[in-house]
């Protein structure tokens, strides 16, 4: 765009340069020839000549001007002085040499519309549009554009830019450069505003759009708040994950609200429970070690996306550890929606923690062991029941004993900074540090796998001698 202004401007030079060249030459050759036949002093026609010369120095002057590309205000105060100068001379000559009159009136005309024509030639060449009043005009007769301001008069506004979406990599591991729009929209001028292609949104076009607004029932997130598992409730402990690639903050996808899924969460979940085919199968026992007495509270993640807290619990020393137990039972029991109405809670004065390295509850497909050394403290054991929702691989319950007091806290607890609560599977039985078997667990499926689940209503279609909330009860033999 730089080089177009600077070539329009430039062209006027050249223009104006090539007429007075032109007439430089056609001044000469009417000297040389047709003057002779006219003027017989040869005074005068050394005038004439000389005059011819002066023309060709402006058209040299013109010219000069878009060579050293310096179309400007310089250029043109360069042009003036030497028209001022030599043009002067030049119609001195011509004036006062009456005899030239007759053949010379329109070439005055000439000069002076070739002298007026210099003088306006700096307008001529100015920035154009003056810059649309978003920049200053340059030495070049090139408009610097204000921040978020572009085109050659600075007319246009500019975009938002964004990590591109997709472009040409500079270099290994050098790609997805800053672009206007992210290279999936169009720039309008006029308001600087992208007009994003479809599946995009944002400024600058700069994320996905959540697939039908995730039909009202859940939110859209980023990928790295999806990937993000500060605590992952299904293991229990293990580290942190985050997600830090180019496209962080770009990728969208639904988080689903509880008993719903898919894609865009639009489909219905079923109630979950235990095949009643299947035999050989254990529930699930949860330890919750305490140390030492502080008051706390717990959440239950149930497997629909529901997350459920307990109000204040005092967790008592470990000479009241049964206290304790009957609080939690308590506190479990009272939980909404009969979430865990069915669970008992009883103390114990140590086990084995039981770890499984996958949730997997697939006879011969879990790799799980007993810890060993035992553990001794303030501990009460959670047993989970064969209810819809809480059979199979329950999510462990999570535990906070650090202080939760800031007004408008719920539940609101003292908690101490040294305390400690940790969550353990439990193999039952265990009295020595050994290598565990798997120790199926019954399974958490929906509909029990006894049923077909309508995706609009969510509700179970049992099949032919089953029945319950999750097809979980056998009715008859079939």
């Amino acid at each position: 765009m730089k080089n177009a202004v600077i070539v329009a401007s430039s062209s006027i030079w050249w223009r104006i340069g090539a007429l007075s060249g032109a007439s430089a030459v056609m001044l000469g050759a009417f000297g040389a020839h047709g003057l002779q036949s006219r003027v017989k002093d040869p005074k005068l026609l050394k005038t004439w000549e000389t005059a011819a010369h002066y023309q060709l120095v402006h058209s040299a002057v013109f010219l000069a001007v878009p060579l050293a590309r310096r179309p400007n205000l310089v250029g043109g105060l360069l042009l003036t002085g030497t028209v001022l100068f030599s043009g002067s001379l030049y119609a001195l000559v011509l004036s006062e040499q009456k005899k030239l009159a007759p053949v010379s009136t329109m070439r005055k005309w000439c000069i002076w519309a070739i002298f007026m024509a210099a003088l306006a030639s700096p307008a001529l060449a100015a920035c154009p549009n003056k810059c649309s009043g978003h920049g200053k005009c340059t030495l070049n007769d090139v408009c610097d554009c204000m921040q978020n301001w572009t085109n050659g008069d600075c007319s246009g506004r500019v975009c938002p830019f964004q990590r591109a979406w997709q472009d040409t990599a500079i270099a290994d591991n050098d790609a997805h450069y800053y672009a206007e729009c992210s290279n999936r929209g169009v720039c309008d001028r006029d308001k600087g505003i992208c007009d994003c292609d479809t599946a995009f949104t944002g400024s600058g076009c700069r994320r996905l759009v959540c697939p039908d607004d995730c039909s009202g029932h859940g939110t859209c997130n980023f990928i790295e708040e999806l990937a993000k598992n500060d605590f992952d409730k299904r293991i229990g402990g293990v580290a942190g994950r985050k997600y830090t690639l180019w496209d962080q903050e770009k990728i969208m996808g639904c988080k689903c609200d509880p008993w719903f899924e898919g894609h865009n969460c639009a489909k219905r979940v079923c109630p979950k429970g235990d095949d009643p085919l299947t035999p050989a199968q254990n529930e699930m026992v949860q330890a919750i070690v305490v140390s030492p007495s502080v008051e706390g509270y717990l959440t239950y993640y149930d497997p629909y996306g529901n997350a459920f807290t307990t109000g204040a619990i005092a967790f008592d020393t470990a000479a009241n550890n049964d206290n304790t137990c009957a609080l939690i039972q308590t506190a479990l029991n009272r939980l909404p929606n009969n979430a865990l109405n069915t669970v008992t809670v009883s103390s114990a004065v140590s086990f084995f923690p039981f770890t499984r390295y996958a949730p997997d509850t697939d006879l011969g497909d879990i790799i799980a062991q007993v810890a060993g050394g035992g553990t001794t403290a303030n501990i009460c054991l959670v047993y989970f029941k064969s209810e819809p929702g809480t059979t199979g691989y329950q999510n462990l319950l999570g535990c906070n004993v650090q202080p939760h007091t800031v007004t408008g806290m719920q539940p609101k607890t003292t908690g101490s900074a040294s305390a400690t609560c940790t969550v353990y599977e439990v193999f039952p039985g265990a009295t020595a540090a050994t290598t565990g078997s798997s120790r199926p667990l019954s399974e958490l499926a929906e509909c029990s796998n006894r049923g077909i689940c309508d995706r609009t209503t969510g509700i179970c279609k049992c099949y032919s001698g089953h029945m319950g909330l999750a097809c979980q009860k056998q009715e008859a033999l079939v």
